[in-house]
């Protein structure tokens, strides 16, 4: 009885062994496709790709409004790089033209399912002030999202376009309220290996989907 119990916990230790290495992501490849995960990408990076892509900023030309400017940026995502210009359209004139372009750059050390991502977002975006202390505008953001998901040898290709406006009041020198809505159209095509593909030469799993996004912020 007592070499059929050892035999049946060497089996099971065994079969435990195995079960952990079919899911170790940093044996999948071509070569050996039983080890990559059989799971989609958007399934372990949406969350992430929702945070790093929302819209954060406007277009602002105010002095009051560079200085709260400055201070949102300290709670922005990283960002790798960033360049923002306004331009106005004339010195009378209460309108002004702003662009701007961020680079994140991020990625998730779980080790069942690592990836990588770079987020590329230019933004175009007109305002006007009126009374010197309220501020309408209106953005259009264009953002290209390339996900690596090593734990299923694929990755995750993503084209939006939000169009956000936006609404502040300057209080005072201190205080300030500050909206912003926005509604974005998603284009996203993923791939993958097949887990039970043929080594040196798996089936490459495809799908693509459209997704909407609707935003709201008040602070």
């Amino acid at each position: 009885m007592r070499t059929i119990t050892l035999l049946a916990a060497w089996v099971l230790a065994g079969a435990t062994l195995s079960a952990l290495a079919q899911t170790d992501p940093k044996r999948c490849s071509a070569q050996e496709p039983s080890f990559c995960l059989n799971g989609v990408s958007n399934a372990v990076t949406g969350l992430d790709s929702l945070r790093v892509a929302l819209p954060s900023g406007q277009g602002q030309r105010a002095e009051e409004e560079e200085r709260m400017r400055g201070k949102r940026a300290q709670s922005r995502r990283i960002v790798v790089v960033a360049a923002e210009k306004v331009a106005g359209l004339g010195a009378p004139d209460p309108w002004a033209v702003w662009l701007g372009y961020s680079h994140s750059k991020y990625d998730s050390s779980v080790q069942v399912a690592p990836y990588d991502a770079d987020l590329d977002s230019y933004r175009i975006g007109v305002d006007r002030f009126f009374d010197g202390k309220y501020l309408l505008g209106l953005a259009v953001l264009y953002e290209k999202l390339d996900t690596d998901t090593q734990y299923n040898g694929g990755g995750q290709d993503v084209d939006g376009t939000t169009v956000a406006p936006y609404f502040s009041w300057l209080i005072n020198d201190r205080f300030s309220l500050d909206v912003n809505a926005g509604y974005g159209w998603l284009d996203a095509s993923q791939n993958r290996i097949d887990p039970a593909s043929v080594p040196g030469a798996p089936f490459i799993l495809k799908s693509s989907y459209d997704a909407r996004r609707k935003l709201a912020a008040r602070r």
